[in-house]
């Protein structure tokens, strides 16, 4: 039996939002087993990390909370959570956003490390995947599909400066500290100043996923996204140079941490993403340009097809 787990001390940290600008303070709490994972205002309600509070919102992902607020960019910490296996656990949110530090997940897994995760007195329940689920739209391709274990292999290919990128691993905390943690949010400097720059063609077969013809999208996945829409929303107030980069031809601004770290940072975010589906994964993930909508398409299309997964 896999047991589930919990932080074994509380954990406080404050910063700034990425988007809004604002500082806020977080603070983790372990919590009992079956509470799954949890956000909400110091002292007020907290609501499940779920597909149905899924808010959509350009470039992070939100979480409706039960005042009328949302809990914005939560998807770095909820990376992190996935890959240390952590879950129960009560997230205080003290403001508007959740911190985005230096851009990266590297705070959130040094706080988890401090705090410990230990093992609880119940058993696991996870979404086992049994057949493959696939969603594609506007050049990105999403397909969850049966594994041991919980692993992704992502390919990005949006940078027109930058070769195509792909990481691929089983997702657990050794693998995500040396291979993910540490890669940053980044932005377009081509697209800050209005400006598009050719897409370099890439050549055939050039592309390791493409999506699978014979695999079925199920209906009303996009029209529900839609439906999501939230109102206007601040967005990179909080940007400075040490809080996330920025891509300028071939560089990245501050130096890149790894050769390819836009496209870990593309998978970091994915694995953050998937945390909606409210429980763990097992199964793989293959991913051709994700984005934080595509891959709450992708939860979507599996909660809609339960004859695809089972509880286990």
């Amino acid at each position: 039996m896999t047991r589930q787990t919990t932080i074994a001390a509380d954990v406080r940290v404050s910063g700034v939002g990425l988007h809004t600008g604002r500082r806020a303070r977080v603070t983790l709490r372990p919590a009992p087993p079956d509470h799954g994972r949890r956000i909400g205002p110091p002292g007020g309600p907290l609501v499940p990390i779920a597909a149905e509070r899924w808010v959509a919102s350009r470039m992070s992902t939100s979480i409706a909370l039960d005042d009328g607020r949302t809990a914005r960019t939560i998807e770095h910490l909820m990376a992190a959570l996935a890959a240390y296996g952590v879950d129960n656990v009560a997230i205080e949110l003290d403001g508007p956003e959740v911190p985005i530090f230096d851009g990266s997940a590297v705070r959130w897994c040094r706080a988890l490390r401090e705090a410990g995760v230990v093992a609880q007195d119940a058993a696991r329940r996870a979404i086992r995947l049994r057949a493959p689920v696939q969603v594609a739209r506007d050049g990105g391709m999403l397909r969850a599909e049966p594994c041991e274990g919980f692993a992704i292999d992502v390919t990005h290919d949006v940078l027109p400066a930058f070769p195509v990128m792909r990481w691929r691993g089983t997702v657990d905390a050794p693998t995500f500290e040396a291979g993910l943690m540490c890669a940053r949010s980044f932005g377009n400097l081509h697209r800050r100043l209005g400006l598009t720059p050719p897409h370099a063609a890439r050549p055939p077969g050039a592309m390791p996923h493409a999506a699978d013809p014979a695999l079925v999208e199920p209906p009303g996945v996009w029209e529900e996204i839609g439906a999501r829409a939230g109102g206007p929303a601040p967005l990179l107030r909080g940007w400075r140079p040490w809080r996330a980069s920025l891509v300028a031809g071939r560089r990245l601004l501050p130096p890149r941490r790894y050769p390819d770290e836009p496209g870990r940072h593309v998978a970091l975010d994915m694995i953050g993403d998937l945390a909606v589906l409210g429980a763990p994964l097992v199964g793989r993930v293959v991913a051709h340009n994700p984005s934080h909508e595509k891959t709450f398409a992708l939860v979507l299309a599996i909660l809609a097809s339960p004859e695809a997964w089972e509880i286990a």
